[in-house]
């Protein structure tokens, strides 16, 4: 191991105990005001910090690194700031301080990984300037440990049980907004209440639904033998009804045999997200290719007032233009309800992004008919956000449209087609509450409603000989997706500049000479900004110091390693898969990505229902804020290799 010069502390108070003890009030009260210590009794933070002693470090004195071997204390700043460092050994052997990583304020506790793992710690800790700590040996802590359920969840899960507070504290929120209560991460065995009911095929229709009538289910699943092939619910009844269908017939040939199935890991948020985007009433809970059972919208929703499923449907089959402004603009409260009943961010934005797409779908097969002109196929693009189902209501629509053409003739007339049809489904998208990129990346804009050809030689140029501003500003194209048409012409537009992409590495080290542009603040710096009384969260505070480097690094590191996925999670697995990043740092980083969105969430529902606090950050959030920082600055460091 190598050596490296361990600072004593400037001077250790010679009553530190008792300093300890005679403030000891005063010391509970500010360190309950900080995570984990807001979730710990007044009695448990009695026992554990009568048992430390007050500590003073200089500025630049080392208070804990990997040269003191096996870690036996706990440090909890009282007072200043600790610098965290990585460490670097020369070819003496020699250690150093290699790259500030992080900042600690007050209440923080450190190391505690290194502590509970009985080894040395891996990082080097620096009173960043003057420093008074509580120090607590091992043996004392783990003593408290023992006895604080709370102060054990803090220490086995670490952040995650932070983030997991304000997870709780945000569904509250909404819960008591909206005044519902069941938890949409339940596991499905929870609605399974009864053994599944069924049918054989031959069965005639009659027989099928006295059945269903006297056993009071809405759907009934067709087997042979202890295979499902189908569901015939009341649904399809009332269409053979009007239809004047024979009640005779076997339900086999009028079942549905598209069964939509999950297995019984699925979630009640599972089931309500393949509901709404398959626009049916019903799925199959199937395990191992035993069927459990069935779980209706009634199931899901019957002690909610959540009416997804009703959104979703009246989005898609909204018969005028007014009918589908009007249902989309009722999507906020059933965001609100859903994230009362326990959605995450990244849930929500799934959720919203298939809303989303159900309301450009929609709008456009409403404008077709007053277009007779465009007779021909093409295809609907969504980049950036929309393209990787990392929306908010808030978030800006950009747009574009593919479409096959013969020759540049071909190309300049089915253009001058569909431009006006672009320009009406934008108008409508506009009405519904959609905000629009400013930038002008529109379906309505010749440069974006373009033949497969045409973007293929746009893409070719800016990949070859595109500057690093170009390359900045058109980033958002490289994240895209077909939300209506066959999507032919875009899967042979799309899968043609990825592969050129992958050939020419310069373009990629262009795009990540953009990436690094954007400088994440120093770990001074954040602290220093955490902790000032005028802390304000505006969009360019996080989004361009967080999430901004989160997605455009990870989408580079990906896009290098050929991945076609677009979403940052689905891409953050694909650089795990080929040992980009480790399991753990993915882990990190995802949820650091669901913390900054989550906080860009809060901070637009405290705008709206408490416009008073909306400027502030709580210690919780703060100390989050910071974290997700800290997870994200090694991203940097892929970038550079």
């Amino acid at each position: 191991m190598c050596s490296l010069f361990v600072s004593k502390p400037s001077a250790v108070l010679t009553t530190g105990q008792e300093a300890v003890r005679q403030g000891l009030q005063s010391l509970i009260q500010l360190f309950k005001q900080y995570p984990p210590f807001n979730s710990l009794s007044a009695e448990e933070m009695l026992q554990l910090l009568k048992r430390g002693q007050l500590v003073f470090y200089a500025q630049g004195d080392v208070i804990a690194s990997p040269a003191q071997g096996m870690c036996e204390r706990l440090w909890i700043v009282r007072q200043g700031m600790v610098r965290i460092a990585s460490v670097e050994s020369d070819a003496a052997g020699q250690c150093s301080e290699k790259q500030v990583i992080g900042m600690l304020g007050v209440a923080d506790c450190f190391p505690l990984g290194a502590l509970m793992g009985e080894r040395p710690t891996s990082r080097l800790y620096v009173a960043a300037e003057d420093v008074f700590c509580v120090q607590i040996d091992k043996t004392d802590f783990l003593h408290v440990l023992h006895q604080s359920e709370s102060l054990r969840h803090f220490v086995f899960k670490g952040v995650s049980s932070l983030f997991g507070q304000l997870y709780e504290q945000t569904r509250t929120s909404a819960y008591e907004r909206n005044a519902v209560g069941a938890n949409l991460n339940a596991p499905l065995d929870t609605l399974l209440s009864r053994e599944p009911i069924t049918c054989t095929p031959e069965l005639s229709l009659r027989d099928v639904v006295r059945h269903m009538h006297e056993q009071g289910i809405s759907s009934i699943v067709v087997m042979e033998g202890q295979q499902p092939t189908g569901i015939f619910t009341l649904r399809d009844l009332r269409r053979i009804v009007a239809q004047g269908g024979s009640l005779e017939q076997p339900v086999a040939q009028v079942m549905s045999t598209q069964l939509v199935s999950l297995g019984l890991e699925a979630t009640v948020f599972d089931v309500a997200l393949i509901m709404a985007k398959h626009r049916i009433g019903h799925v199959c809970i199937i395990e191992d290719g035993r069927l459990y059972g069935v779980v209706s919208e009634r199931d899901v929703f019957a002690l909610q007032r959540v009416d997804l499923v009703s959104v979703s449907r009246r989005l898609y089959h909204a018969a005028t233009v007014d009918e589908l402004v009007s249902v989309y603009r009722s999507v906020q409260p059933v965001l609100t309800t859903m994230q009362a009943h326990g959605a995450d961010a990244i849930q929500l934005m799934e959720l919203i992004s298939g809303l989303r797409d159900h309301c450009i779908s929609r709008a456009i097969a409403l404008c077709l008919p007053d277009h007779p002109a465009v007779d021909f196929p093409f295809d609907w693009i969504v980049f950036g956000a929309g393209a990787r189902g990392e929306q908010w209501l808030f978030s800006k629509q950009q747009s574009g449209i593919v479409f096959d053409a013969e020759n540049a003739a071909q190309s300049l007339e089915k253009q001058q087609k569909l431009l006006p049809l672009a320009a009406q489904v934008v108008e409508v998208l506009q009405r519904c509450g959609m905000q629009l990129c400013q930038s002008e990346k529109l379906a309505s804009h010749a440069e974006y409603c373009q033949s497969v050809q045409d973007w293929q030689q746009h893409m070719q140029t800016w990949i070859e000989t595109g500057s690093a501003r170009d390359l900045s500003k058109q980033q958002s194209l490289l994240d895209q997706r077909c939300v209506w048409g066959s999507g032919v012409a875009w899967e042979r537009w799309h899968s043609l500049w990825l592969q050129r992409l992958q050939e020419h590495g310069d373009a990629l080290r262009r795009l990540k000479k953009t990436v690094l542009r954007y400088r994440l603040p120093s770990a001074e710096q954040l602290q220093r900004f955490l902790e000032s009384e005028q802390f304000v969260v505006a969009d360019q505070d996080f989004r361009k110091q967080g999430l901004r480097v989160l997605t455009q690094a990870v989408r580079v590191l990906a896009l290098e390693q050929g991945c076609s996925d677009t979403n940052t999670l689905k891409r953050l697995s694909c650089l795990v898969q080929h040992q980009e990043i480790p399991m753990v740092s993915a882990h990190a980083l995802r949820q650091a990505f669901n913390y900054l969105h989550l906080l860009k969430h809060q901070q637009e529902q405290k705008n709206k229902f408490e416009p008073e606090k909306s400027s502030k950050l709580s210690p919780l959030e703060r100390r989050l804020f910071r974290e997700a920082l800290r997870q994200i600055m090694p991203l940097r460091e892929a970038l550079e290799k």
